[in-house]
């Protein structure tokens, strides 16, 4: 059986997180927050390693007055796992950036994983990209270099973000409001 995200099986985002880097071994898992100032400008927070806010205390401040429970609380981004091909789709093949030309792509995509026998789970946040997860714990028996080659070549075959091939990428977390939009990055099912 394939390793899966299964955002909805957990409540909380740190009892997620805790999937992530314990149940599916992401021990590189690095966390961060987005804020949006009153002028619409957003900022970020400082990266953080999921592991080492594992080993502080609840009430410990991790990040500008934030403590480590309140800054679990407000995450909004996770680090690409090791494991994962992340395809990020904001754009069709043909270069359109409209909306509904990226949502027949991403359907039509997950419509020929899915008759492949391909597992994964796609997330849509009401922004415009739809990010698909295919989790493939056969990289851990590669060398580093390896798995970045053969991510980035499905990526560019599948013409997702390019820069998504990396751990040390950002994500929208799934299962919290979309920095952008606000709506809960939840997963979508294409028949």
């Amino acid at each position: 059986m394939n390793p899966k995200l299964n955002r909805s099986e957990y409540k909380s985002t740190e009892s997620y997180l805790f999937h992530l880097y314990n149940d599916l071994g992401c021990s590189d898992l690095k966390v961060a927050c987005s804020f949006r100032k009153e002028n619409g400008d957003t900022f970020w927070s400082k990266w953080l390693s999921f592991e080492e806010l594992q080993h502080k205390d609840i009430n410990e401040i991790v990040w500008k007055g934030y403590t480590r429970k309140r800054f679990l609380e407000i995450v909004s981004h996770r680090s690409v796992m090791d494991i994962e091909v992340m395809l990020d789709i904001d754009e069709d093949p043909f270069g359109s950036k409209k909306k509904e030309d990226i949502e027949k792509y991403s359907q039509n995509l997950c419509r020929i994983m899915k008759k492949v026998g391909c597992s994964f789970e796609a997330y849509f946040s009401g922004s415009k990209s739809y990010h698909i997860s295919i989790l493939f714990p056969q990289f851990r028996s590669l060398k580093k270099f390896e798995t970045e080659e053969i991510k980035k070549k499905i990526l560019k075959r599948v013409c997702a973000d390019q820069a998504k091939f990396h751990v040390k990428s950002m994500i929208a977390l799934e299962g919290v409001p979309h920095w952008k939009t606000g709506i809960i990055k939840q997963e979508v099912e294409y028949e």
